[in-house]
Order: structure tokens, then sequence, then C-alpha cells
């Protein structure tokens, strides 16, 4: 197929075009990079799990990027960061987290530094997957750590941030999974202390 891309400059607007082929393999039984059979080039292919896949070098099976899917998380949006939980402001649920409980958190509105009130909504809007995010603490007491889950998810399979001693103020920035449906994250404290924590969303995948 064609190509046509208008560039401007100092003498208006030109037209560049190519030929490039892409050739759009059937659907294959399993993902291309667990195939044998050899695959060409610029090749585009679908797997039974519905994952959309490019071939960027021939070989067998062929090197290949997984281009979207359900698991994929999608493109990263940079935003300006904002502040979207703090559980020093009043609103939406104050207090201190200590070792042992969890909390749920909505983190798709930015909210008021002072009070926690709502002042822009959306701003991780409806189908993303993951947010980046700076998780703060301060106000600390004993020693303990944080997991940030996915909203619902109070199992622990690892600690976002950690702290060591009484009046600490530390901040982590992470990649966390979200729940897709409600966007929200939550926190699950550990260890024999207790922290107020808040939340800055940078960026989101979706």
């Amino acid at each position: 197929y064609s190509i046509g891309i208008f560039c401007s400059g100092d003498t208006g607007l030109h037209l560049k075009s190519w030929r490039h082929a892409i050739t759009f393999e059937p659907v294959l039984a399993s993902s291309p990079p667990e195939t044998v059979h050899a695959q060409e080039a610029n090749s585009l292919a679908a797997d039974q799990e519905n994952n959309l896949w490019y071939c960027t070098a021939t070989g067998a099976p062929g090197t290949w990027q997984k281009l979207a899917g359900p698991g994929a998380a999608g493109a990263f949006h940079p935003i300006t960061p904002t502040r979207v939980y703090d559980s020093r402001s009043a609103a939406p649920t104050p207090g201190k987290l200590a070792g042992g409980n969890n909390r749920t958190v909505s983190i798709k509105d930015g909210r008021d530094l002072s009070t926690g009130a709502v002042n822009a909504a959306d701003i991780v809007p409806a189908g993303a997957t993951a947010v980046s995010v700076n998780v703060g603490i301060t106000q600390t007491v004993s020693s303990g750590w944080l997991t940030v889950n996915p909203g619902g998810t109070t199992t622990i399979g690892a600690s976002s941030i950690n702290w060591s001693a009484a009046g600490q103020i530390l901040a982590n920035g992470i990649i966390a999974k979200i729940n897709a449906t409600t966007r929200e994250l939550t926190v699950v404290a550990g260890g024999a202390g207790q922290t107020h924590f808040f939340l800055d969303v940078t960026g989101y995948c979706r």
C-alpha cells in the first residue's frame, strides 16, 4: 500500500510517498514466540487469546513484539502530577493506617491539597489499567510498610514503601495496576507501626 505524508517547510507543503508491504497472517493457535514456523519480518498476526503481534525480524519463529491484547497495559499518558488521596485531609477518608489494616481509595479524581475535596474530575479516565504514582508517608510511628494493590486486593506479595522509625517523611514512585472498573487502589499496612500516606498520580496507561 502507499503512504503519504505532508511536510511543511519554507517552500510550502510536500507529499512524500513510499510502498511498504505488511503480511497479515491467519489466526495462530499460540502466541508467535511459541510457534516453530518460519515467519517473515513486517508480518502482523493474532493469536487465539486475541493478542496482536508484529514481526520485526525474519526467523523461526522470528522476533515478535506484542502490540495489543487483553493483558496489555496500553499507551502511557503522562499528566501534571496530581494529588488523588491524602489521609491527613478531611475528605474522603482521614486518619493514619495501622499495621494489619487496609484502605481502598479512588484515584480517578484530583483533590485539593488542603481539604481533599475533588477539584479535577477524571484525571485517570475510564479504561485506564495502571497508574504511575508517587506513594508518600509522613508522621510515621514505630516501623512498618505499605503495599499498594489493585482496588479490592488485600493479599500481600511485596512492599511499595517502608519506614524504620517514628517521624519519617518518605516517598517512592511506583507503577501500580488499578481496579479498571472502579479506578481504585487498596493500600495494605504491615508491621507494628502506623502512618499517614498520600498518593500523587503522574500518568496512566490505557
